[in-house]
């Protein structure tokens, strides 16, 4: 017994020094009172000048003296980076503010401006998911922490609603919408609800807020919805004219790109005169007459089917550093580059349109590339935001685990020292082995992704390489001073020329079906359509009928094709067309058959062909993402699992009957009108 007694005496004797310095570290901690006022004027009259510099070094010397948390101070320096358009650097800043403890009010406040911030970049970039996965618990933070009525909390609601709108979920989104607007407003009227944002604060967040919501609208080619926002618009503009700090240009910009946003709404609803005299209106300000303003107004000139201004306006695309700035992303293609290329295609400037082509080509594969690299930077910092946080909880936990050994061992130290050693013991172990099994998980999943996409990346740029080829051949040959062509050799040109183009768009086509597949949860069924009219859609969207050495037959009774189903006719057309074109690319001589027949509570296409046909024991394998049994032929291997994962939304499904030869014969089912 005596023995044991100075081992008890020494671990009170630890325990009462743990507790001690402790005790000497929270009185360390609360010495120094920060000069809080002082501070802020400091950076505010550095921000009032838009002084990125003195921002980034006040940041800095304001938390080494402890004026500043350090959430605080990296909001700042996120914001220094973003004036100075070093966008990088600025998410980096913000996604380390957010993943910080926050331990007061003010911690709060500035974590979620930081939030407000990083997702209103990414959504920019057009990372939609990146930006909800920011928005969304900054949101939930700020309810809780009861700091929800304030215009950061209102623009995080307006970002979601966006991101929401770009994944189709339209009625989501406008609720996101009513509550940023309905807050605005209060702002607007109620100054005093924030306490530190001025009246011009919220007015700058309205306006640009608005003028967003409108433009994501009219990128969905929802023009009634539009144009409620630019009339909401319309409503503070007067107001914003007002404020001391608006600036001419400022001015000149906002209204005109309400003129701009009208013009190309109304053209998208059919009133071509108002729309017409709306961008006549949009014209007289100094803004259009700007690179960011012609590239705003092309929107409208492609609508209403203007191509040569269009063309003339799109000349000014690579000076507009707002949309290239953070990287050519696949958004930034579809939204700019293909209306680029189709507006000098119309205008019958070809040379352009062969430029803008090759162009597309190499913006295509960089964007490819510039994906992949922007998606590992981003797990890189949401698993070391994980990280951080996990540490702080594991430093809690220990925390009142150390205070509560402490005060049971004054007690029955003897009865409960050697428990408490085996219980820590035991869950270290097993904590260890979780962590190490979660490890070797996520570590196969990163071979495998890394895997399918450097499988697909090769793939492509396989696509691209030929069209892109066969482009460069034809520059040559019209730029070459010494050869003349006579008007048989311009038309193959020109045919090989748009046969090209087409291959190209169409294979971003596929890969942003891809990407708005993997999005998209549902698929609305509201369209009300017969079976051969999606037949006829699909057959004119892959070109069959135009297919050389290919014969196509079409086969269905009266009763079943006229036949009304209620479905997303768009998705059933994209799924058959996918099929057909699946047929053409393996067949190359032969016949092509469409049937269309009753099965129970379906409707069933039959894509029949003659041509080389499909192992039985591949029948799932060929449904699988980049899969292609020939490696020599065209194509991405993305066909047929689109077609598959978009049957299956609409409620049917795509299958390959094995028992069918020679050739093969894919099975399309659509539900019934009415089922399910």
């Amino acid at each position: 017994m005596n023995l044991r007694i100075p081992h008890i005496v020494s671990i009170a004797l630890t325990v009462s020094l743990i507790l001690s310095v402790a005790s000497c570290e929270k009185v360390n901690r609360i010495e120094y009172t920060p000069n809080t006022a002082h501070a802020d004027s400091l950076m505010e009259a550095a921000h009032l000048a838009h002084d990125s510099a003195r921002i980034l070094a006040l940041a800095d010397s304001l938390e080494a003296v402890g004026d500043f948390s350090p959430i605080k101070a990296d909001y700042w320096r996120g914001y220094s980076y973003y004036s100075a358009w070093n966008h990088q650097m600025s998410l980096e800043y913000w996604y380390r503010a957010i993943s910080l403890e926050v331990k007061d009010r003010e911690d709060l406040v500035f974590s979620c401006r930081a939030a407000n911030r990083l997702s209103d970049v990414l959504l920019g970039n057009g990372e939609a998911e990146a930006s909800m996965r920011v928005a969304l618990p900054a949101i939930e933070a700020m309810r809780e922490g009861g700091i929800s009525q304030c215009r950061d909390y209102a623009y995080l609601l307006l970002t979601v609603g966006c991101c929401e709108l770009n994944n189709g979920n339209k009625e989501i989104a406008e609720g996101y919408f009513q509550e940023s607007y309905q807050l605005m407003r209060l702002l607007l009227e109620d100054n005093g609800i924030n306490g530190n944002a001025t009246h011009e604060d919220n007015l700058k967040s309205a306006v640009a807020g608005y003028t967003t919501i409108a433009r994501h609208y009219l990128e969905e080619r929802l023009y009634p919805e539009a144009i409620l926002w630019v009339d909401r618009l319309d409503e503070v503009m007067e107001d914003y004219s007002r404020q001391p700090e608006t600036t001419a240009e400022s001015l000149d910009r906002r209204i005109a790109l309400g003129w701009i946003y009208r013009a190309t709404a109304l053209e998208g609803l059919g009133e071509h005169q108002e729309a017409a005299a709306a961008y006549d209106k949009a014209l007289t300000y100094r803004f259009c007459t700007s690179a960011q303003g012609r590239i705003e107004s092309a929107r409208y000139l492609m609508l209403a089917e203007r191509w040569t201004e269009a063309a003339d306006n799109y000349k000014q695309l690579e000076g507009v550093a707002s949309i290239f700035g953070a990287g050519l992303t696949l958004d930034n293609i579809q939204l700019y580059l293909l209306p680029k290329l189709r507006a000098n295609y119309n205008s019958n400037r070809m040379e352009d349109a062969l430029s803008t082509g090759i162009y597309l080509c190499d913006a295509l594969d960089s964007a490819i590339v510039w994906n992949r690299d922007d998606k590992a930077a981003e797990l890189t910092t949401i698993y070391h935001t994980q990280e951080i946080r996990q540490e702080y909880v594991q430093q809690k936990a220990d925390l009142n685990r150390l205070r509560y050994i402490s005060s049971v061992a004054v007690i029955v130290l003897l009865l409960i020292s050697f428990l408490i050693f085996v219980i820590i013991r035991h869950r270290s172990s097993m904590r260890l082995e979780k962590a190490y099994q979660e490890l070797e998980v996520a570590n196969a999943r990163a071979e495998e992704s890394s895997r399918v996409k450097t499988a697909f990346i090769q793939q492509i740029s396989h696509e691209i390489r030929t069209p892109l080829n066969l482009l460069s051949g034809f520059s040559q040959v019209l730029t070459s001073p010494d050869i003349e062509l006579d008007e048989e050799s311009r038309k193959q040109i020109n045919e090989g020329v748009l046969t090209n183009t087409g291959r190209i768009t169409g294979l971003v086509s596929k890969i942003l079906d891809l990407s708005d597949l993997i999005s998209r949860t549902e698929l609305e069924k509201k369209d009300h359509i017969t079976p051969m009219q999606i037949a006829q859609d699909a057959a004119d969207k892959c070109g069959i009928l135009k297919a050389t050495g290919i014969k196509y037959f079409v086969q269905a009774a009266d009763s079943i094709g006229n036949q009304e189903l209620i479905t997303d006719g768009h998705a059933a057309m994209r799924i058959l067309s996918l099929l057909l074109e699946n047929a053409v690319k393996y067949t190359g001589q032969g016949v092509v058959t469409l049937r269309i027949v009753p099965r129970q509570n379906f409707v069933c296409f039959l894509v029949e062909d003659t041509g080389i046909g499909v192992p039985p024991e591949q029948a799932e394998h060929i449904f699988e993402r980049f899969v292609q049994l020939d490696d020599y032929r065209e194509g991405t291997g993305i066909g047929l699992s689109l077609a598959r994962s978009l049957a299956r939304r609409l409620g049917g499904d795509v299958v390959l009957d094995t028992s069918y030869g020679p050739g093969a014969r894919f099975i399309f089912s659509l539900p019934s009108a009415g089922e399910e």
